[in-house]
């Protein structure tokens, strides 16, 4: 039965992902609503009447992991320097605003402080992989950008990862989790520090015969290896993903031989597991829940919305962004749907939020998912001088 969800699941995921295609937008957009079509109660409870299988969970991280993998190979790290200041900004402000919304929404709404946390700390993260997804899918991800929002992405890692550690003190009852927090950040540089020493010196020494099927082993190998390290030091498996794309990029002196990697990578990335993180995304969507509370849907998506967009208008006095650029950025950084389900489903397991909060939240993931491609395609269409 496994076999035949996966196989249905890649079905579904090629032939949404073509129509969308042909209609001009992103396929991952059509992967989302390929997740909803298998989400509709009755095929959901035909496909995964004993839950949802655990091989299906393994591929869909796998689909992260491979994504933000690519992005480190990917990414010009040249460029990506040079936006440092203004990731940084953007990182901040798009994150803090949505947070200090969202927390005194659910104040004002008479929810505990505890909920409004939660509430505020899914609202300030962001999906990377999904932002990352659609700016390749445009060829898009070394403009500026481009380069600003996945630096701003990947800082915004650390804010998801704070946000975990204190939800689990509260699941755990355990304070000591949060004391080992900065020992845990400086254990990740250290580690960092010494596999950009370690690891180019072992595959320059495994690369006296080139092969294109050693170099893909080695590639997945490598992103595999790395995401456990970091998801054994709690940081979870994105940041490592995408260390591991960075090591290989560093590794591969050789331009025609880095093009051969990552158009492989890239082939059995998007041709398999990548599908499944997308289509899992819109799998959490619970269409009977809207009708039941309506309006908590409406004002979270709303704060979520106008708090990224505007934490993000907010850094305008301190760099030389235009509105524009700025506007396009507030966008791009308002797709959620992977960490913040997280958040959201530990919460709802553990009773620290009830299920309207916690259908809320997943509705307010899936609609600024869905609203990013749209936006873009919008900007790129008016004026695509913005992501030259």
């Amino acid at each position: 039965m496994d076999l035949l969800i996966i196989a249905i699941t890649l079905f579904l995921a090629y032939v949404f992902g073509e129509l969308f295609f042909r209609l001009q937008y992103p396929r991952v957009l059509g992967q989302l609503v390929a997740g909803f079509l298998i989400g509709i109660p009755f095929i959901k409870k035909l496909l995964f009447a004993n839950g949802t299988p655990a091989t299906f969970n393994v591929l869909s991280e796998l689909g992260i992991i491979f994504l933000l993998l690519l992005a480190g190979m990917e990414v010009n790290y040249w460029r990506l320097s040079k936006t440092k200041k203004e990731s940084l900004l953007v990182a901040i402000f798009s994150a803090l605003v949505p947070a200090l919304l969202g927390f005194g929404l659910m104040v004002v709404l008479g929810y505990s402080y505890l909920t409004a946390f939660i509430v505020g700390g899914a609202l300030a993260v962001t999906a990377e992989g999904i932002t990352i997804k659609i700016l390749m899918d445009l060829k898009k991800l070394n403009t500026k950008l481009g380069s600003i929002m996945v630096g701003a992405s990947i800082l915004d890692n650390i804010l998801e990862l704070f946000i975990l550690s204190i939800i689990l003190i509260f699941v755990h009852n355990d304070v000591f989790a949060l004391a080992l927090f900065p020992i845990k950040i400086s254990l990740f540089a250290v580690m960092t520090y010494l596999l950009f020493k370690i690891v180019p010196a072992i595959l320059h020494a495994l690369d006296n015969e080139p092969s294109e099927m050693r170099a893909l082993s080695t590639a997945i190998i490598v992103g595999l290896f790395i995401a456990s390290i970091t998801s054994f030091l709690g940081f979870g498996t994105i940041i490592g993903a995408f260390i591991g794309g960075m090591l290989l990029k560093f590794s591969v002196k050789k331009r025609a031989e880095e093009k051969k990697l990552l158009k492989n990578t890239r082939l059995i990335a998007f041709s398999f597991v990548v599908p499944f993180f997308f289509v899992s995304v819109g799998l959490n969507f619970d269409f009977g829940a809207i009708v039941a509370s309506p309006l908590l849907f409406f004002l979270i998506t709303v704060v979520a919305i106008v708090g990224k967009i505007g934490g993000v208008f907010l850094v305008k006095p301190f760099t030389k962004l235009s509105f524009d650029q700025l506007h396009f950025l507030g966008w791009g950084l308002n797709a959620r749907g992977a960490v913040e389900l997280i958040i959201a489903q530990i919460a709802l397991t553990n009773n620290l939020i009830d299920v309207q909060v916690y259908s809320a939240i997943v509705f307010m993931a899936i609609l600024t998912t869905l609203l990013f491609p749209l936006m873009v395609k919008h900007f790129i269409k008016k004026k695509p001088q913005l992501l030259h």
